[in-house]
């Protein structure tokens, strides 16, 4: 046995899996082509790239989600402020002129 094939070895698993005949077919004519004929570094790569959607996936909704907490937690802080800003202006709608004006000379 080879000493990069042990270390190799020893840190990959065997797994036994049951495809498809034509899904088969393409990974051995894709392996050829990017991977050399290496059928369990094509699909390693695969199952990496797809794992990293997925988790890029659930990245997005989480950030989502917390975007839209954010955004009704503004809300409600925004109604609050507008009902304030109501009242004040009404305080200051009831108030009357003093007659001085100022600013002017």
């Amino acid at each position: 046995m080879k000493g990069s094939t042990k270390k190799s070895s020893a840190r990959c698993e065997r797994v036994i899996v049951t495809l498809p005949r034509p899904l088969v077919r393409e990974l051995c004519v894709q392996a050829t082509r990017v991977r050399d004929g290496n059928k369990s570094g094509f699909v390693a790569d695969a199952l990496l790239a797809y794992l990293d959607m997925l988790r890029k996936g659930e990245h997005t909704a989480l950030l989502r989600m917390s975007y839209a907490a954010a955004a009704r937690h503004s809300l409600s802080i925004a109604r609050e402020w507008d009902a304030s800003s109501d009242q004040a202006w009404a305080m200051l709608d009831g108030l009357k002129p003093s007659g001085k004006k100022r600013g002017r000379r």
